[in-house]
């Protein structure tokens, strides 16, 4: 699967979760949900969209805006 935001906690769980982790493993984070994972939690997936882009830099901006110029978002 590939991992896309948002992505949605109760606030508590994960705030108690993330203070439960060892230093270690609070360095091998890669997002939220890896915190579920870690501690044996459950994560729910749910379907997503491969045009769901993140727009960091001017060149995000430009793909965005090529796929919507092009029709890609369309399909």
């Amino acid at each position: 699967y590939q991992g896309q935001t948002p992505q949605t906690f109760r606030a508590k769980k994960l705030k108690d979760l993330y203070y439960s982790l060892s230093d270690e493993e609070k360095g091998i984070l890669t997002d939220a949900s890896k915190i579920f994972v870690m501690k044996g939690e459950k994560v729910h997936l749910v379907q997503g969209e491969v045009f769901n882009i993140k727009i960091t830099y001017p060149y995000d901006l430009r793909v965005a805006e090529s796929l919507i110029r092009n029709g890609e978002m369309d399909k």
